[in-house]
Formats: C-alpha cells, sequence, structure tokens
C-alpha cells in the first residue's frame, strides 16, 4: 500500500487531497487538465486509489535496477535544500521504494511543453551582483559535472539532479533515479516537446561524458557525480523518462 503525503505531513487519499495538501510552488494557475501538474496527480488516482501508474509500472518491470521496487511513499511538491542560498529544490514528486535489499529515491520532474527553465549563461546575466546565483551555480556545477561548464545547459536540470541526490542521502537511499514523465495532448507544442528532448539529450550527454540518446521507458546508468559540500557524493544515479499520451 502506497502512502501520499501533503507538504505538512497530511495524508493523502484522494486526488481532490492531493490537489489541496500539496498544490504546486507557482499556484493554482498551473492545475490546469492537460497540464503537467494535474495530469500527474490524476494519474496516480485512475482507479480512485493510490496505485503507480501503468506506465511507471511498465519502466520498473522493464529494468534491472527496479524490477522488484515496491513504492511505499510518496510526497508530491517536496521540497529539498539544496545548499545555504535560500530556496530549495521543488521536486514535483519524491518516491520512496523498496526492493528488498535496498531504498531507491525516485525524483519526478512532469513535463508537458514547458520548458527546463532558462540556459545557465542566460541566467548568470540577468541576476543583480549582489544575488546569491552565482554561487549557487558554481557549487551546483562542480558538483554535478565537476570541471565542466554548465552555461550552455538549462538550469532545472542541474538543481533537479543534485536534489535527487541529496533527497536520496536524507532518505537513507543506497540509489537514486531521476526521471521526466511526459504528458503529450493536442495542447502541447511540438516544438517545445522537441526542445525540451534536446536540452535533456545535451544535459545527460555532459553529466555522462558521452553522448546519450535517451528513450522513453528506458533508464540509464549509473552515474556518479563529483559530489561537494551538500551533494553527496558514491550514491548511484540513474536517469530516465516515460511518456503518456493523453
Amino acid at each position: 500500500m502506497i502512502k501520499i503525503y501533503g507538504k505538512r505531513n497530511e495524508e493523502i487519499h484522494s486526488l481532490s487531497d492531493w490537489l489541496t495538501y500539496s498544490a504546486p510552488a507557482k499556484g493554482d494557475g498551473h492545475l490546469k487538465d492537460l497540464r503537467s501538474a494535474m495530469e500527474l496527480a490524476k494519474c496516480w488516482f485512475r482507479d480512485g486509489v493510490a496505485k503507480v501508474p501503468d506506465e511507471l509500472q511498465s519502466l520498473f518491470e522493464e529494468n534491472e535496477v527496479t524490477k522488484d521496487i515496491k513504492i511505499t511513499k510518496a510526497y508530491p511538491e517536496k521540497e529539498t535544500r539544496l545548499d545555504n542560498y535560500g530556496k530549495g529544490r521543488n521536486h514535483d514528486l519524491v518516491l520512496i521504494g523498496e526492493t528488498g535489499r535496498e531504498r531507491i529515491l525516485i525524483s519526478v520532474e512532469a513535463k508537458a511543453d514547458e520548458s527546463y527553465g532558462k540556459l545557465v549563461g542566460d541566467y548568470l546575466k540577468s541576476v543583480s551582483a549582489r544575488s546569491n546565483v552565482p554561487n549557487r551555480i558554481e557549487q551546483l556545477t562542480s558538483s554535478i559535472l565537476g570541471t565542466q561548464t554548465s552555461e550552455h545547459l538549462r538550469y532545472q536540470l542541474l538543481h533537479a539532479i543534485a536534489g535527487t541526490i541529496i533527497e536520496a542521502k536524507e532518505c537513507g537511499a543506497t540509489q537514486a533515479i531521476f526521471l521526466v514523465h511526459e504528458f503529450h495532448s493536442v495542447e502541447t507544442n511540438s516544438k517545445n516537446v522537441t526542445r525540451n528532448k534536446d536540452d535533456f539529450i545535451r544535459f545527460l550527454s555532459d553529466l555522462f561524458e558521452q553522448q546519450i540518446d535517451l528513450q522513453p521507458n528506458e533508464l540509464l546508468g549509473p552515474v556518479a557525480v563529483n559530489g561537494g559540500e551538500f551533494v553527496p557524493k558514491g550514491i548511484p544515479l540513474y536517469v530516465g523518462k516515460i511518456v503518456t499520451d493523453l
């Protein structure tokens, strides 16, 4: 049985509970049919009770690292502290899974055709001289990519990977998975979907230090990050993607 908890540890037993206790950080304006926040919530209650969506269960069953996993807890809109520079990483959904041998932390990033945020280089140009953003980005880049630059990459992916690994350590997991769950519909812009695919592949190619071509229902990894003051090293990281056609 899956236990789902809200932002203040409220128990979530229905779609209505999810929307009440774990509304997106950016507000109710993001809770619209065919958009990612709403469709993510809906897919966990398709049968009226909490259940792993079929497309996610299929990914688990088809990959060696997750084939025996049992999801025990879920935390929509969970925030993970990244550093000492203020607001942390808001995961769309954090899942805790047990295999009998170990615990696995899964961070789910839901997307319709929204971007992965600004390019790091553009973001750096947009902040004031007093901002802590450059320090945060420098620390995150060093922790995740080592000596590589991140200016050509999307900022959201950088802090998403960091938040996934940090949260894995916090919950005592021995492995971590960052998973993109895409929702395609008549309202998604195909150009934006292609942009997101290219941005994700570009980031993963730098992370794995080789050309990556991630397909839906596939997990890649493990990969080890450099680590730093806040981002632990030594936790194997996998990445994957699933797609729901609405």
